[in-house]
């Protein structure tokens, strides 16, 4: 049986670069897609005249209602370290069975991220969807969500990937990658001797 440091090392490899803090220094930037601009939505008002996006949301919260902290989230199966900790993003932690499925499922965001809260633990801030660049969507993101305030960025050429701050608002908007309520520096003492993570 292959193990899932096999199976996504790829993957995850491509996502690293994808994410480093100054995007532009990493990769061309004719393969970044809208990678800095704002979702075109505030806050979570975009819902407002959009029912079917409202239940989509509604799934994703309910998805991960219970997943508050990092050994939640490592118990839930979001158990592999995609990157270093990011400014204004925090740690992404990768679900295998989701970045498997090649798909944009509502309620199986593919990552969940991590930063440290006032008290010094880790916690679920967002999440983020990444879809290889491939099949359907070798020339086009997945759908996503229903309307058009989700806006998919295509990083390193190879996966489309939208943040969605679930748990932590975003004064820039619900879609918007960079958080800044989120630290520009992890404010604890990292995440990697945590019981059950994987880190490729």
């Amino acid at each position: 049986m292959k193990t899932p440091e096999f199976l996504f090392s790829a993957l995850i490899a491509i996502f690293l670069l994808a994410c480093t803090n100054d995007l532009s220094d990493a990769l061309d930037e004719e393969l970044i897609i809208d990678v800095n601009a704002k979702a075109n939505n505030t806050g979570n008002d975009f819902v407002a005249d959009n029912p079917e996006a409202a239940r989509e949301i509604s799934r994703l919260r309910k998805a991960v209602s219970n997943i508050r902290t990092i050994e939640d989230a490592i118990a839930a199966g979001w158990n592999i370290k995609l990157t270093p900790y990011l400014q204004n993003m925090g740690y992404h932690l990768g679900n295998g069975a989701y970045l498997d499925d090649g798909e944009f499922y509502p309620d199986k965001p593919e990552a969940l991220l991590m930063a440290c809260n006032e008290k010094g633990d880790y916690v679920v801030v967002g999440a983020e969807y990444i879809v290889p660049k491939a099949g359907a969507y070798e020339n086009n993101p997945p759908e996503g969500f229903t309307g058009d305030a989700d806006e998919w960025a295509l990083t390193a050429g190879t996966l489309w990937t939208l943040h969605a701050w679930i748990k932590t608002p975003n004064p820039d908007g619900f879609f918007n990658a960079p958080n800044i309520k989120i630290p520009l520096t992890d404010q604890c003492s990292g995440i990697d001797d945590y019981e059950g993570l994987i880190i490729p």
